[in-house]
Protein backbone atom coordinates (compact mmCIF):
# COMPACT_ATOMS: atom_id res chain seq x y z
CA UNK A 1 0.00 0.00 0.00
CA UNK A 2 2.74 2.43 0.87
CA UNK A 3 4.52 1.70 -2.38
CA UNK A 4 1.31 2.28 -4.37
CA UNK A 5 0.79 5.57 -2.58
CA UNK A 6 4.32 6.69 -3.45
CA UNK A 7 3.84 5.63 -7.08
CA UNK A 8 0.56 7.53 -7.28
CA UNK A 9 2.16 10.62 -5.81
CA UNK A 10 4.98 10.45 -8.36
CA UNK A 11 2.46 10.14 -11.21
CA UNK A 12 0.55 13.13 -9.91
CA UNK A 13 3.78 15.14 -9.68
CA UNK A 14 4.74 14.13 -13.23
CA UNK A 15 1.31 15.08 -14.50
CA UNK A 16 1.56 18.39 -12.70
CA UNK A 17 4.98 19.04 -14.26
CA UNK A 18 3.68 18.16 -17.74
CA UNK A 19 0.64 20.37 -17.25
CA UNK A 20 2.86 23.22 -16.08
CA UNK A 21 5.17 22.76 -19.05
CA UNK A 22 2.21 22.78 -21.45
CA UNK A 23 0.90 25.93 -19.80
CA UNK A 24 4.30 27.59 -20.27
CA UNK A 25 4.38 26.59 -23.94
CA UNK A 26 0.84 27.88 -24.45
CA UNK A 27 1.72 31.14 -22.73
CA UNK A 28 4.86 31.48 -24.89
CA UNK A 29 2.82 30.86 -28.05
CA UNK A 30 0.23 33.40 -26.93
CA UNK A 31 2.95 35.98 -26.35
CA UNK A 32 4.43 35.33 -29.79
CA UNK A 33 0.98 35.60 -31.37
CA UNK A 34 0.30 38.86 -29.54
CA UNK A 35 3.68 40.24 -30.65
CA UNK A 36 2.93 39.24 -34.24
CA UNK A 37 -0.48 40.91 -34.10
CA UNK A 38 0.99 44.08 -32.61
CA UNK A 39 3.68 44.18 -35.31
CA UNK A 40 1.07 43.65 -38.03
CA UNK A 41 -1.17 46.34 -36.60
CA UNK A 42 1.82 48.64 -36.31
CA UNK A 43 2.74 48.07 -39.97
CA UNK A 44 -0.84 48.62 -41.04
CA UNK A 45 -0.94 51.79 -38.97
CA UNK A 46 2.25 53.06 -40.61
CA UNK A 47 1.01 52.25 -44.11
CA UNK A 48 -2.33 53.89 -43.36
CA UNK A 49 -0.56 57.00 -42.08
CA UNK A 50 1.70 57.17 -45.16
CA UNK A 51 -1.30 56.71 -47.47
CA UNK A 52 -3.18 59.47 -45.68
CA UNK A 53 -0.14 61.74 -45.89
CA UNK A 54 0.18 61.00 -49.60
CA UNK A 55 -3.45 61.93 -50.26
CA UNK A 56 -3.20 65.07 -48.14
CA UNK A 57 -0.14 66.45 -49.95
CA UNK A 58 -1.48 65.37 -53.34
CA UNK A 59 -4.64 67.39 -52.73
CA UNK A 60 -2.72 70.35 -51.31
CA UNK A 61 -0.31 70.50 -54.26
CA UNK A 62 -3.01 70.08 -56.91
CA UNK A 63 -3.20 73.81 -57.51
CA UNK A 64 -3.64 73.62 -61.30
CA UNK A 65 -6.23 70.86 -61.59
CA UNK A 66 -8.82 73.23 -63.09
CA UNK A 67 -8.96 76.81 -64.33
CA UNK A 68 -10.69 77.73 -61.06
CA UNK A 69 -7.95 76.19 -58.91
CA UNK A 70 -5.66 78.52 -56.88
CA UNK A 71 -3.06 78.57 -59.69
CA UNK A 72 -5.40 77.58 -62.48
CA UNK A 73 -3.98 80.30 -64.73
CA UNK A 74 -0.75 78.23 -64.86
CA UNK A 75 -2.54 75.15 -66.17
CA UNK A 76 -1.63 75.86 -69.84
CA UNK A 77 2.05 76.08 -68.83
CA UNK A 78 1.77 72.81 -66.91
CA UNK A 79 0.27 71.16 -69.99
CA UNK A 80 3.15 72.45 -72.12
CA UNK A 81 5.54 70.82 -69.64
CA UNK A 82 3.45 67.65 -69.88
CA UNK A 83 3.73 67.64 -73.68
CA UNK A 84 7.47 68.40 -73.51
CA UNK A 85 8.06 65.02 -71.87
CA UNK A 86 5.43 62.96 -73.64
CA UNK A 87 6.71 59.60 -74.85
CA UNK A 88 5.40 59.74 -78.42
CA UNK A 89 7.18 62.97 -79.52
CA UNK A 90 10.40 61.82 -77.86
CA UNK A 91 10.38 58.37 -79.46
CA UNK A 92 9.53 59.60 -82.95
CA UNK A 93 11.89 62.56 -82.55
CA UNK A 94 14.80 60.32 -81.57
CA UNK A 95 14.04 57.98 -84.48
CA UNK A 96 13.96 60.90 -86.91
CA UNK A 97 17.23 62.21 -85.48
CA UNK A 98 18.78 58.75 -85.85
CA UNK A 99 17.83 58.69 -89.54
CA UNK A 100 19.11 62.19 -90.22
CA UNK A 101 22.54 62.23 -88.55
CA UNK A 102 25.76 61.03 -90.20
CA UNK A 103 28.44 61.44 -87.57
CA UNK A 104 29.29 58.19 -85.81
CA UNK A 105 29.14 59.71 -82.33
CA UNK A 106 25.70 61.19 -83.05
CA UNK A 107 24.47 57.82 -84.30
CA UNK A 108 25.71 56.19 -81.10
CA UNK A 109 23.89 58.67 -78.87
CA UNK A 110 20.65 58.70 -80.88
CA UNK A 111 20.49 54.89 -81.08
CA UNK A 112 21.03 54.46 -77.34
CA UNK A 113 18.55 57.27 -76.68
CA UNK A 114 15.88 55.51 -78.73
CA UNK A 115 16.45 52.21 -76.94
CA UNK A 116 16.36 53.98 -73.55
CA UNK A 117 13.00 55.60 -74.33
CA UNK A 118 11.50 52.30 -75.46
CA UNK A 119 12.87 50.61 -72.34
CA UNK A 120 11.26 53.27 -70.15
CA UNK A 121 7.86 52.87 -71.85
CA UNK A 122 7.93 49.09 -71.37
CA UNK A 123 9.00 49.25 -67.70
CA UNK A 124 6.41 51.88 -66.76
CA UNK A 125 3.62 50.04 -68.61
CA UNK A 126 4.42 46.76 -66.85
CA UNK A 127 4.49 48.39 -63.40
CA UNK A 128 1.22 50.20 -64.05
CA UNK A 129 -0.46 47.00 -65.18
CA UNK A 130 0.69 45.22 -62.03
CA UNK A 131 -0.10 47.98 -59.48
CA UNK A 132 -3.20 49.36 -61.24
CA UNK A 133 -3.51 52.42 -59.03
CA UNK A 134 -6.15 54.90 -60.13
CA UNK A 135 -5.25 58.50 -60.82
CA UNK A 136 -6.29 61.19 -58.31
CA UNK A 137 -9.96 62.08 -58.33
CA UNK A 138 -9.07 65.64 -59.36
CA UNK A 139 -7.48 64.51 -62.63
CA UNK A 140 -9.20 65.71 -65.80
CA UNK A 141 -9.35 63.32 -68.75
CA UNK A 142 -7.65 65.70 -71.18
CA UNK A 143 -4.22 64.14 -71.62
CA UNK A 144 -2.66 64.02 -75.07
CA UNK A 145 -2.51 60.70 -76.98
CA UNK A 146 -3.19 58.22 -74.18
CA UNK A 147 -3.52 54.43 -74.29
CA UNK A 148 -5.37 52.07 -71.96
CA UNK A 149 -2.50 51.72 -69.49
CA UNK A 150 -2.48 55.51 -69.00
CA UNK A 151 -5.60 55.27 -66.87
CA UNK A 152 -3.32 54.04 -64.08
CA UNK A 153 -1.24 56.35 -61.96
CA UNK A 154 1.69 54.49 -60.39
CA UNK A 155 4.44 55.34 -61.15
CA UNK A 156 4.69 58.59 -63.09
CA UNK A 157 6.00 57.84 -66.58
CA UNK A 158 6.64 61.51 -67.32
CA UNK A 159 8.80 61.75 -64.22
CA UNK A 160 10.80 58.59 -64.92
CA UNK A 161 11.35 59.76 -68.51
CA UNK A 162 12.40 63.24 -67.44
CA UNK A 163 14.93 61.83 -64.96
CA UNK A 164 16.26 59.30 -67.47
CA UNK A 165 16.65 61.93 -70.20
CA UNK A 166 18.29 64.41 -67.84
CA UNK A 167 20.88 61.86 -66.76
CA UNK A 168 21.51 60.73 -70.34
CA UNK A 169 21.95 64.22 -71.71
CA UNK A 170 23.92 65.56 -68.75
CA UNK A 171 26.36 62.64 -68.62
CA UNK A 172 26.60 61.61 -72.28
CA UNK A 173 25.74 64.59 -74.47
CA UNK A 174 26.00 68.01 -72.86
CA UNK A 175 29.36 69.60 -72.09
CA UNK A 176 28.14 72.88 -70.61
CA UNK A 177 27.27 72.93 -66.88
CA UNK A 178 24.74 75.67 -67.63
CA UNK A 179 22.90 73.56 -70.18
CA UNK A 180 22.94 70.59 -67.81
CA UNK A 181 21.49 72.78 -65.06
CA UNK A 182 18.67 73.88 -67.39
CA UNK A 183 17.95 70.22 -68.17
CA UNK A 184 17.80 69.40 -64.46
CA UNK A 185 15.45 72.37 -63.91
CA UNK A 186 13.22 71.09 -66.71
CA UNK A 187 13.03 67.64 -65.09
CA UNK A 188 12.14 69.17 -61.72
CA UNK A 189 9.39 71.30 -63.30
CA UNK A 190 7.97 68.31 -65.18
CA UNK A 191 7.91 66.28 -61.96
CA UNK A 192 6.12 69.00 -59.98
CA UNK A 193 3.67 69.60 -62.82
CA UNK A 194 2.39 66.02 -62.56
CA UNK A 195 1.04 66.66 -59.06
CA UNK A 196 0.01 70.25 -59.74
CA UNK A 197 -2.13 69.12 -62.69
CA UNK A 198 -3.70 66.40 -60.57
CA UNK A 199 -2.34 63.69 -62.85
CA UNK A 200 -0.45 61.86 -60.11
CA UNK A 201 -0.15 61.31 -56.39
CA UNK A 202 3.03 62.49 -54.68
CA UNK A 203 4.25 58.91 -54.22
CA UNK A 204 3.76 58.26 -57.95
CA UNK A 205 6.25 61.02 -58.70
CA UNK A 206 8.72 59.98 -56.00
CA UNK A 207 8.73 56.41 -57.29
CA UNK A 208 8.96 57.73 -60.86
CA UNK A 209 12.22 59.45 -59.89
CA UNK A 210 13.55 56.21 -58.41
CA UNK A 211 12.55 54.23 -61.51
CA UNK A 212 14.19 56.81 -63.79
CA UNK A 213 17.48 56.60 -61.87
CA UNK A 214 17.40 52.79 -61.93
CA UNK A 215 16.67 52.82 -65.66
CA UNK A 216 19.66 55.06 -66.28
CA UNK A 217 21.92 52.75 -64.27
CA UNK A 218 20.78 49.81 -66.40
CA UNK A 219 21.05 51.73 -69.67
CA UNK A 220 24.52 53.04 -68.90
CA UNK A 221 25.64 49.55 -67.86
CA UNK A 222 24.54 48.15 -71.21
CA UNK A 223 25.41 51.19 -73.32
CA UNK A 224 25.98 50.10 -76.92
CA UNK A 225 29.32 51.45 -78.18
CA UNK A 226 29.75 53.28 -81.45
CA UNK A 227 31.16 50.39 -83.48
CA UNK A 228 28.36 48.01 -82.54
CA UNK A 229 25.73 50.66 -83.30
CA UNK A 230 27.11 51.12 -86.80
CA UNK A 231 27.36 47.38 -87.42
CA UNK A 232 23.77 46.84 -86.26
CA UNK A 233 22.28 49.75 -88.22
CA UNK A 234 24.09 49.34 -91.53
CA UNK A 235 21.86 46.53 -92.93
CA UNK A 236 18.72 48.56 -92.15
CA UNK A 237 19.70 52.21 -92.52
CA UNK A 238 22.94 52.05 -94.51
CA UNK A 239 21.46 54.12 -97.33
CA UNK A 240 20.70 56.89 -94.78
CA UNK A 241 24.04 56.97 -93.01
CA UNK A 242 26.57 55.40 -95.27
CA UNK A 243 25.34 56.05 -98.80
Amino acid sequence: MAQEAVTGARKRNNNSEITGLNDNIDESNRCKLDDSRRAKNGNQGLLSWLHSLDLTYTEALGVCTTQDAPLGNLRPLMKILELSCHGIPWIFGSLLFLLSVHRADHIEVSFNLLLSLLFDVIIIALIKLVIRRNRPASNKQDMFATVSVDQFSFPSGHTSRAVLLTLLFSLHVLDSPTTSAVTVLWAVCVSFSRVMLGRHHVTDVVCGIIVGVMEYIIVSSYWIPQKQCLEFLEPFFGHFHFG
